[in-house]
């Protein structure tokens, strides 16, 4: 008989260590900084598992060299990061499950030191491939600049795949929009404009298909500005990746921004109401928000930490948060939803 698995209880307790270093302040970060850091442990653990239980050897210890190399990854010891890595490597999995149907029945001494052999060749290979980075991702730089064209306002919408975003206010007021994109050959964008009607212009971005393992993450990156001078309706929406939205220096009045998996990092303007809707699946949400306003947050949240800075009040899942005296009655209204994850709202100057 095969011994029972231990992933589990292996899991629950990597968790209570985890948790009890995170109380000591041994260990640093939100819960998703932790999470989003530590995760290819559960794959270690699962290799383990599995050559604990007699498996297999090439399956387990693929599994096994697979999560150390992401970990290492996140830890800032390749270049990629572990979702980069895994993106590109993940069919060497296949093959070390592969190897293991065709050749697992033979239990000779001879039959298990060379699987096992196997087995190691094809974790350094993971790790050859880790450290060299041999294969690239043709990439097509795109500049983008729109004028402002008169108009009085303006609606941006943008929609990424997978990759960076970074969108800030902009140096040239006349200017509606400009920055550049990287995309892979692969991948297409589509701009929209439409000029002013009654004062009003449109432009929208879109990104079709999906980065697979860059090899610079850089390279998966938007980066836009956008214009002070008039006021601003921005959506942004992307599958999984880093959403950075400074939109202090904007006149920016509705935000609307989704995101499937990954990070959303929010700075609202000030001298400016803002209303809005921010959705994130699983991941971070951190908004900074000027302190000489009046804060109304709708927080729906399941599996998920809550930070605030003093002198806000939580009342029936709400933060709300009083102007102050002497500010000049400018609000900030926003519903947020998290489903696993962190939620940590900063107060700024």
């Amino acid at each position: 008989m095969r011994p029972r698995s231990l992933f589990f209880p292996l899991i629950l307790i990597g968790v209570g260590v985890a948790l009890f270093l995170v109380n000591f302040g041994y260990i640093e970060g939100t819960t998703w900084s932790i999470l989003a850091t530590y995760w290819p442990v559960v794959l270690i653990i699962g290799g383990l598992d599995g050559l604990y239980r007699r498996d297999g050897w090439i399956g387990p210890l693929v599994l096994l060299g697979f999560g150390v190399v992401l970990l290492l990854g996140n830890l800032g010891y390749f270049s990629q990061n572990a979702w980069q890595l895994l993106l590109r490597l993940w069919p060497v999995f296949l093959v070390g499950i592969g190897l293991d149907l065709a050749f697992g029945r033979g239990h000779s001494t001879w039959s298990v030191l060379g699987k096992v052999l196997v087995g190691l060749l094809l974790v350094a290979g993971v790790f050859w491939l880790a450290v060299a980075s041999p294969f690239g991702t043709a990439y097509h730089p795109v500049t983008l600049n729109q004028s402002l064209d008169n108009a009085t306002s303006s609606s941006l919408q943008f929609s990424m795949a997978a990759g960076e975003f970074d969108l800030k206010a902009g140096s040239n007021p006349n200017t509606l929009i400009s920055g550049n994109v990287s995309l892979p050959q692969s991948d297409q964008y589509t701009p929209h404009y439409t000029a002013p009607m009654n004062g009003q212009s449109s432009f929208s971005l879109e990104g079709s298909g999906v980065v697979f393992g860059s090899t610079n993450r850089n390279q998966m990156l938007w980066n836009l500005a956008v214009t002070p001078k008039v006021p601003l309706d921005v959506q942004a929406s992307m599958g999984a990746g880093e959403m950075n939205l400074n939109l202090s220096g904007t006149q920016t009045n509705t935000l609307k921004a989704n995101l499937g998996v990954g990070q959303i990092v929010i700075g609202l303007p000030s001298g400016e109401s803002v209303s809005g809707n921010i959705n994130n699946a699983v991941g971070e949400i951190v908004l900074k928000i000027p302190s000489c306003a009046a804060v109304n947050i709708s927080v729906n949240r399941g599996l998920s930490d809550l930070q605030f800075p003093q002198g806000y009040v939580e009342q029936n899942g709400d933060l709300v948060y009083p102007a102050p005296a002497g500010c000049s009655g400018n609000v900030i209204d926003l519903h947020v939803s998290l489903a696993i994850g962190s939620l940590q709202i900063i107060k700024l100057p």
